[in-house]
């Protein structure tokens, strides 16, 4: 099969359960790519999930919790999108974190799970479309 597409949304409070469920869900991902791929891919998709949950608690966007995550399995690459329906971030400092050139002090948390999604991944970008901030990233498979 060359495409294969999987859409999630997570609504309301985020937890463990959702999680799961995001796993079990993309575990059918596994027919279609090889367990190396679909681990790193797995890694990703769960960094950008936590990363969109801090972001939409520290926002105070509790009452527009949604989370749409979407993967297109094509012949020769994974393509994910993780949206999420909080405010826009600050696009020059994403890409700052993007290309690992965002000067921070040690020990400082922010933009480390993003510099671990562009090591998982072959790329990493970032958009406002207007209403949902959007990660995505490709992975050879």
């Amino acid at each position: 099969m060359d495409y294969f597409s999987i859409e999630i949304i997570l609504e309301d409070a985020i937890g463990n359960k959702s999680l799961n469920s995001v796993n079990s869900v993309l575990g059918e991902l596994l027919d279609y790519i090889t367990p190396s791929v679909c681990d790193e891919l797995l890694i990703a998709i769960h960094e950008l999930l936590i990363n969109s949950y801090k972001e939409l608690r520290l926002t105070g966007s509790t009452s527009e919790k949604r989370i749409f995550v979407s993967v297109y399995v094509l012949t020769h690459y994974v393509y994910a999108e993780i949206c999420d329906s909080g405010k826009p971030l600050a696009y020059s400092t994403i890409q700052e974190y993007i290309e690992n050139t965002h000067e921070s002090d040690c020990g400082e948390e922010r933009g480390r799970g993003l510099a671990m999604v562009k090591m998982l991944c072959d790329i990493l970008g970032y958009y406002y479309n207007g209403n949902s901030n959007v990660f995505y990233l490709v992975c050879k498979k």
